[in-house]
């Protein structure tokens, strides 16, 4: 039986090029290779058709180099401007490139791949170097990073040249110039022939940049020449410019080594760069493998630089690296034709599909590494897959990323061994993390893949902290170092047996439950577990049965984290089947007591959904609340659960608490030479907006209600926001707080001190003034943490009012009457002069002044390059009873007057939390106060939909605040869009009541009827406002309204839960 090949449509002029992102093309061809399986057809406009082949069954017959050879297809073929007849551009049969290849062959033999490991540690040394003296608050592109490394490493190894692109923010004229042609050749790639003539600059650019580097590469020749290397130290120039073919007893043409040295410096970086950044991604994600990989590193090195004769030891390091090559390989494809006509794909009952010579089969390898009849869980990051056992287990021709044959990489050698030593460097001198927790991978495509704009935190490890982790032997006890955290000190005794493993699974959007279930998995290892680390979604159908399962979660609104979504989904699907029958599990919930009920609803429905499952409980769930001292809730059910394990196994465990490690503050004239490093301090993450304008809302009784404030700023330039989105703002303790905090500290604003230790946030190893730290760094606001009472309670000199200090910790009194009334270390201080502390002493007991997030409320068309906020200022008699509470951030914004510089970074918003795509879907809004800030942006946004079309849906409107002629904030626009039929707004005035409607929600329940119509029709419901009142008012209210149509409570809960879950038309956004 014969069969077509499957594939896009052909149309007339495009061919099938409409299915292809152009900047995405191999991204864009992996989705075609989903849809139409193992192999299908491509005809992009003046090409020839490509055959395109992720089938391992295919692929491993078109590797057959007796039937089919290397077809240097368009994307490589348009290169050879580039690096003519070099390796990797060249043709197979052509002269040039058959005695290149037999006279480089050698240059990369394991014993000169072990003559280059010198010169490679060095460059490596460099980028170790720089970034040891980077402060941890600066973020590293680890692509850039890495592509200055291999292109460095590439030019010293084989041509004993230095670019020093560690040394000079601009790189080397050969590096710009080869940037340029690789930028243009993947634009002119895949044009037909007549664009190309209309874009002459980019042909203009291209060839400009080709003789560039030519001219600089012969430059190279020229000297080398001149100034030849003593024969025992040949290079690979060396060995370019001397030797002779074996068979034809030729030297290479000046051409061809230009060629050849063109071609090594492109290739020779480029994929392994990509390389090096995937693999930190991954083991950013896999927290478990890095903690091994870690280990295997301290266990080989012991402390000392790497070797050589390391590099075989170091076995698990070059498992990662060819599990990162597996899910990207970063030089995608690679393509042949047959030598003669002949059929590919046959099976019993197909006779597979003619091909031709001349056509082009290309082989998808990101779809090749991830056939499903090849690879378990193709997906997932496994570095144990390329383990010694298993390795002889793949089925050949199925890992692919250096190509098939005598065309394979030539240097893939060299590329692994520098990507092994880096990573190794990395690993035994650096933590690494996301320096955005919400980071979601972006693939840049050019000649290879690389994550785009990947930002990394490095922060150095110590020699004594990588031993004090590790596990200790049975029945000892050991005694754990501070880390980054504010993880007390612990003292652990007990261990398990050799080999057990246990399971730690975070859901997190912030980090915190993420942070948690490291310092778990921390813990667990110096107990003896083999720890396996993930987010929740990984653990689908994945539960181990052979250990126990440790569970962090948050949750946010009542709602899952992203990356703990599918688990729960999966979770709720199997109560009441055995699926979880021998899971031995248990969970810890970390969320905000002010979204009131659904305070911990996610860790609350995973643990219920074990349970009825079949698995078992080791111990009852534990909870943090982040209004309150959410460290001690962790640690004082951490303690506890290591008891519970050990009885579920038969062993005894105890881990107790120490003494907690803060930072070591020291007045500057004392600080020893340890404590100060060089450099200043490193650049925020955040960048300055300007302030435009600042002006206020109310229209009268202010005094009473609170100042309301539009507040706009211009964005530097390339920061970009979409509707829904928020702009953090690093914001500054007020004049008047610092004030009264030194004062009460009897410390001098000027004062210099030196920070030290890892557990701080503090800037650390130079001078600071004292009055800078309590303004931009410590958070004055914030509740007194239960440890940071008890050290006051030390510092005081009254016995009974030690003892009222020591009691405000204590369990049953501190959320009542700290956290409720959010008493503050200042507050103490005020109310019990008796404690005696300077400055120097009290800074470790605050916690960090983070930036706060505010909805934009504005839409990016309004003022180009501009965003505004809606901001209600906090000002207040304190809760505590000591004086009177004001906002840190609202109060520093609404003191900021026009051209006042402000540290901001956009972040974007809840992908459910934007207007409806489709126009003629209706928009429910409700809000109030500032949270109209986000409908606001909606609103504006449906306007200018709105003049292109006359079907738009009206938006309703539910806009709760204090009062008509006082704060009904943005009238006029809803006067606008009301003229415009836009726009039904319902007004709820809590000082001026119209019957029962005092509130939002009172007006949403008086227009039910409406409502439920608008909710039948499929309206999308977006709420915004005050988490404790707003939210929940509303979530009730429609659950009352939907159970009044229905008449069951329980299917009404169902169904907003449904619209709240599934069909996304009902999403809140809350603040406290």
């Amino acid at each position: 039986m014969t069969q077509t090949v499957p594939g896009p449509k052909k149309y007339p002029v495009v061919g099938t090029a409409y299915t292809i992102d152009p900047d995405k093309l191999i991204q864009s061809d992996v989705a075609l290779a989903e849809k139409y399986g193992g192999i299908f057809l491509q005809r992009f406009p003046g090409h020839e058709p490509v055959y395109m082949i992720s089938s391992q069954r295919i692929v491993n017959e078109i590797c057959d180099e007796t039937r089919f050879y290397k077809k240097i297809h368009a994307a490589i073929r348009n290169l050879r401007p580039l690096g003519g007849q070099g390796l990797f551009t060249g043709d197979t049969h052509n002269e040039e490139w058959q005695q290149a290849h037999r006279i480089l062959m050698p240059a990369f033999s394991p014993t000169a791949l072990k003559a280059m490991f010198e010169s490679m540690t060095d460059i490596a040394d460099q980028l170790k170097l720089k970034w040891s003296r980077r402060r941890p608050d600066q973020p590293v592109d680890v692509a850039e990073e890495f592509t200055r490394l291999t292109i460095d490493t590439i030019a010293l190894t084989a041509f004993s040249y230095r670019l020093n692109s560690f040394y000079s923010e601009t790189l080397h004229p050969f590096v710009n110039a080869m940037v340029t042609a690789l930028v243009e050749a993947a634009r002119l790639a895949h044009m037909p022939g007549f664009q190309k003539a209309l874009n002459k600059s980019a042909v203009k650019n291209y060839e400009e940049a080709i003789a560039e580097m030519r001219s600089i590469a012969q430059d190279f020749i020229d000297d080398r020449r001149r100034n030849p290397l003593p024969e025992g130290e040949w290079d690979i120039l060396d060995t370019m410019l001397n030797a002779e073919d074996p068979v034809t007893g030729e030297k290479l043409s000046d051409e061809s080594v230009c060629n050849q040295m063109v071609t090594f410096l492109i290739a020779g970086h480029e994929t392994t760069s990509g390389l090096l950044s995937f693999a930190v991604y991954e083991l950013m994600r896999n927290r478990s493998v890095l903690r091994h990989a870690q280990q295997v590193v301290d266990e080989v090195l012991g402390g000392r630089p790497p070797r050589y004769d390391d590099l075989k030891d170091l076995g698990y390091i070059d498992q990662i690296l060819r599990e990162t090559l597996r899910i990207y390989p970063t030089a995608p494809a690679f393509g042949v034709t047959p030598y003669e006509k002949t059929r590919i794909g046959a099976t019993d009952d197909f006779e597979g599909y003619e091909v031709n010579p001349g056509d082009t089969l290309l082989t998808l390898i990101p779809s090749l590494h991830q056939d499903p009849e090849v690879w378990q869980n193709p997906k997932r990051f496994d570095p144990e897959r390329f383990s010694p056992e298993n390795t002889p287990k793949i089925p050949q021709n199925s890992w692919k990323p250096f190509g098939n044959g005598e065309r394979s990489c030539i240097g893939r050698g060299f590329a692994l061994q520098e990507a092994q030593l880096m990573l190794t460097l990395v690993l035994q001198n650096f933590e690494m993390d996301f320096a955005d927790p919400n980071y979601e991978l972006d693939i840049r495509e050019s000649l290879s893949l690389k994550p785009n704009n990947l930002m990394v935190r490095f922060t150095q490890r110590e020699i004594s902290k990588r031993y004090s982790a590790a596990p200790t032997a049975a029945g000892a006890t050991t005694q754990a170092a501070s880390t980054p955290t504010t993880e007390p000190e612990i003292a652990v005794s007990g261990s398990v047996a050799a080999g057990s493993r246990m399971q730690v699974l975070y859901g997190s959007e912030a980090g915190t439950a993420r942070g948690f279930a490291e310092r778990i998995a921390t813990t667990a290892g110096r107990i003896g577990f083999e720890t396996l680390v993930s987010p929740l979604n990984d653990a689908v159908d994945n539960l181990i049965t052979d250990g126990p399962v440790i569970i962090v979660t948050a949750s946010y609104e009542g709602l899952p984290p992203k990356n703990a979504k599918e688990f729960l989904d999966w979770v709720r699907s199997t109560e009441g089947t055995s699926a979880h029958e021998g899971v031995n599990y248990c969970v810890f919930g970390v969320g905000n007591s002010d979204w009131g009920p659904s305070f911990q609803r996610v860790p609350t429905q995973i643990d219920q959904g074990l349970a009825a499952g079949g698995a078992q409980r080791i111990d009852d769930a534990g909870a943090a609340d982040v209004r309150g001292d959410f460290e001690e809730d962790f640690n004082g059910w951490m303690t506890g659960l290591w008891e519970s394990v050990g009885e579920v196994l038969g062993v005894d465990i105890a881990v107790a608490d120490v003494e907690q490690q803060r930072a070591t503050v020291v007045l500057a004239e004392e600080a020893p030479e340890a404590m100060l490093a060089e450099g200043p301090r490193a650049p925020s993450a955040f960048r300055t907006a300007i302030v435009r304008s600042n002006e206020v809302m109310n229209t009268g009784g202010a005094g009473e209600i609170g100042v309301k404030r539009r507040i706009a700023f211009d964005l530097p330039e390339g920061m970009d926001y979409r509707l829904g989105d928020y702009l953090e703002v690093v914001p500054r303790n007020s004049a008047r707080q610092v004030e009264r905090a030194l004062r009460l500290l009897r410390t001098a604003p000027e004062t210099r001190v030196v920070v030290g230790g890892e557990n701080t946030f503090l800037p650390q190893g130079f001078p600071l003034a004292v009055g800078e730290i309590f303004t931009s760094h410590l958070n004055l606001n914030a509740p007194a943490g239960s440890s940071a009472l008890r050290t006051l309670a030390e510092h005081c000199d009254c016995p009974p009012e030690k003892a009222e200090i020591a009691a405000l910790a204590e369990p049953d009194r501190y959320h009542d009457e700290v956290v409720a009334k959010r008493l503050t270390v200042l507050d103490v201080l005020d109310r019990y002069r008796s404690v005696s502390m300077t400055a120097v002493e009290a800074i470790p007991l605050f916690t960090e002044l983070l930036p706060r997030q505010y909805s934009i409320s504005s839409a990016p068309f309004e003022n180009e390059g501009t965003a505004e906020l809606t901001v209600s200022e906090v000002a207040g008699p304190a809760w505590s009873g000591v004086g009177e509470y004001r906002g840190t951030a609202s109060t520093y914004l609404g003191s900021a007057e026009p051209e006042t510089p402000v540290s901001v970074a956009v972040t974007p918003g809840p992908e459910g939390f934007r207007p409806p795509e489709d126009i003629t879907v209706p928009m429910v809004l409700v809000g109030a106060g500032s949270g109209i800030a986000p409908l606001r942006a909606f609103l504006v946004d449906l306007e200018r939909r709105a003049e292109s079309r006359d079907d738009a849906a009206r938006a309703l409107l539910f806009f709760g605040t204090h009062g008509r002629d006082t704060d009904y904030l943005y009238a006029d626009e809803y006067e606008r869009l009301t003229g415009k039929g836009l726009l039904d707004v319902r007004p709820a005035f809590s000082r001026q009541p119209e019957g029962d409607v005092k509130y939002a929600q009172d007006a949403l329940w008086r227009d039910r009827d409406e409502v439920w119509e608008l909710i039948t029709s499929g309206a999308k419901i977006l709420v915004c406002g005050d988490a404790r009142t707003l939210v929940p008012g509303v979530r009730e209210t429609l659950t009352e309204i939907i159970r009044e149509k229905v008449g069951d409570r329980q299917e009404a809960e169902r169904r907003l839960h449904a619209m709240e879950t599934e069909t996304m038309t009902f999403v809140t956004e809350s603040f406290t």
